[in-house]
């Protein structure tokens, strides 16, 4: 029986004496410990009633004034409890329930998304963000710890490079804002690294006294000088331009028969609209799969990562329907989870259009990035379906 029964056949008259008894001295000894927590203690708020102390004159009201005073101790410790106990459920709150209520609300670039291998979620949108949109700086590896309030620090690794120099960026994500401490290293190319023509392009930078077009070294001719200035020992990032769009096939084969030793080939599509202009500027698509296997939707996004921890690794083999498949997912991928887009600043981009457009016309390719050196360099310049070649230093 508990003791709020036993209190509760107190009241009812039902105990026998003996326990009855025992009843009333627990209440004595808790009357002892009220009074005596509160024995040289002034009541607050109750000094402003007067400079004199309540006299009584009978006996009757010494005893009503004893009843008075011990009954308003009584509810300054119930609401001192009270009191207590809610402030220690706030502070609980906020301490342990609140910075993860927040994070709801908000971008979640730690929620694991594969459990054998603990990957976070922010691994994959950077798998597939930088694959389309940063040639030659694939990043497919993310550390992210949840600060709470929906901020996180981040850690994006480098596992591959041709020169031994490995560029992690760190940075924080605070409500889906993304600040990295070194915002050059995963900046996006020179939007006229490529130049495929006014016909292709709404924008073009244009020589001022010629009207020849302007590419990442200037105009053709100058772009050729740069080439004949590089340095025979070292590689480069190379950006070149097709004078007129290859099928994926054909550039496959094109590109087999040119025996580059080239790195880091990336495919830059050109998805146009009715009007024959490219609404897919510096997109495209790494050829060689990274490093990272992954698993996700395969039915929502078929081949989304060339890197299968199921399936294992998707050789190329100039498969224009695969990599028409892989591209089109990452499309689809980034439309639907968006969150990584908008965080890295790169505007609007009209997915539907461009997936309609690969979806009708194919896999075309306009240009394509690698990292070569001088010789390979001076090799793709001399072939004839090249228009403009721009180098960087690596």
């Amino acid at each position: 029986m508990t003791y709020r029964e036993l209190l509760e056949l107190y009241k009812s008259g039902k105990l026998d004496e003996t326990r009855k008894k025992e009843i009333e001295a627990e209440i004595e000894k808790q009357d002892a410990i009220n009074e005596y927590l509160f024995e040289e203690s002034k009541i607050p708020g109750l000094d402003d009633l007067g400079d004199t102390e309540p006299t009584a004159e009978t006996e009757a009201d010494e005893k009503l004034i004893s009843y008075v005073q011990k009954s308003i101790r009584k509810a300054f410790i119930k609401a001192g409890t009270v009191m207590g106990a809610i402030v220690l459920a706030i502070v609980l709150f906020v301490i342990f329930v609140l910075p993860d209520f927040v994070s709801l609300f908000y971008y979640s670039p730690a929620k694991i998304i594969e459990e054998e291998y603990s990957m976070n979620q922010i691994t994959l949108d950077m798998a597939v963000y930088t694959d389309m949109f940063m040639p030659g700086n694939y990043r497919d590896a993310v550390i992210a710890e949840d600060l709470g309030y929906g901020k996180y620090r981040i850690k994006i690794w480098q596992h591959q490079s041709i020169d031994g120099n490995f560029d992690d960026v760190d940075g924080i994500i605070e409500r889906n804002k993304l600040i990295l401490y070194d915002s050059d290293s995963l900046r996006l190319p020179n939007f006229n690294v490529f130049v495929p023509g006014r016909e292709r392009m709404s924008i073009l930078a244009v020589d001022g006294e010629t009207g020849e077009m302007m590419g990442l070294n200037g105009t053709r001719k100058e772009a050729d000088k740069a080439i004949e200035e590089l340095d025979e020992s070292k590689y480069y990032k190379v950006y070149v331009t097709f004078k007129d769009m290859m099928e994926y096939e054909k550039f496959y084969s094109w590109y087999d028969e040119a025996d580059i030793s080239g790195y880091y080939l990336w495919c830059a599509v050109g998805a146009c609209n009715e009007e024959g202009m490219i609404i897919s500027p510096n997109m495209g698509f790494n050829v060689m799969p990274g490093g990272t296997c992954f698993r996700w939707d395969k039915e929502k996004y078929p081949y989304l990562s060339l890197t299968d921890l199921d399936g294992g690794t998707v050789k190329d083999s100039g498969n224009g329907e695969i990599m028409k498949t892989h591209f089109v997912s990452m499309l689809s991928y980034l439309r639907d989870n968006d969150d990584i887009v908008k965080m890295m600043n790169i505007g609007d981009v009209d997915f539907d259009s461009i997936i309609e457009s690969v979806e009708k016309d194919g896999l075309n390719i306009y240009g394509f990035f690698v990292v070569a050196q001088k010789k390979d360099i001076v090799k793709l310049r001399e072939q004839p379906e090249v228009t403009y070649i721009g180098t960087e230093a690596l």
